[in-house]
């Protein structure tokens, strides 16, 4: 049994987001061998872009705050509380680390036990194709044509035994696709419980 996941699946270990209690179910059931966990290597570039980002805007977050902590400063009766602004930045750094620190270990755990699907020309000829086809941007379209093309290497499996566990609802819809990734063997969930059911991982 094979589970395909894209960037979000990464996001959720590693900022601990809402489908957490299910990402850790399936990446243990994937360190004991019991599913195989597919990821295209090109879904490792938007969490650190990702991480990178929130980094970026709490920096700017605090630069426009530390103008006004400093002018309060200066004011007798609010000192006391601009002091205890200033530790804002501390708790912003430490958020940093910990979100930086989390990724890489994450990362490092998928690649110890993942298949990943480097992007090569086949890959990105294909997503060419879906980008008109199915009117993906160019990172959804690389991401499917990852999984497909993997896929056409798994011939002559059931229905049963592919999963894609995707969030992208609104881009990924379409019945077409779903269509064309069932007729490989494998069926598209929305969330990583549905697909942790349909793998049977308790």
């Amino acid at each position: 049994m094979t589970l395909y996941v894209e960037s979000n699946f990464v996001l959720e270990l590693a900022l601990g987001q809402e489908e957490l209690p299910a990402a850790e179910r399936l990446i243990a059931a994937a360190e004991a061998g019991a599913v195989t966990l597919a990821l295209p290597s090109f879904s490792l570039s938007e969490p650190f872009s990702r991480v990178t980002r929130g980094i970026r805007d709490r920096r700017r977050l605090w630069n426009q705050l530390n103008s006004h902590v400093d002018q309060l400063a200066r004011l007798s009766p609010h000192q006391a509380e601009a002091e205890e602004l200033q530790g804002v930045s501390e708790l912003f750094a430490q958020i940093d680390q910990r979100e930086t620190d989390h990724l890489l270990v994450t990362v490092e755990r998928l690649l110890g036990i993942a298949t990943i699907i480097d992007i090569n020309l086949r890959i990105f000829l294909a997503s060419r194709h879906y980008w008109s086809q199915y009117g993906l941007d160019s990172q959804d379209a690389i991401i499917l044509a990852s999984v497909v093309t993997d896929l056409r290497t798994r011939s002559g499996s059931s229905p049963s035994e592919h999963v894609f566990a995707n969030r992208n609802r609104k881009d990924f819809g379409d019945p077409e696709l779903r269509a064309e990734l069932q007729r490989l063997g494998c069926r598209l969930v929305w969330s990583l419980e549905e697909a942790a059911n349909l793998l049977r991982v308790p």
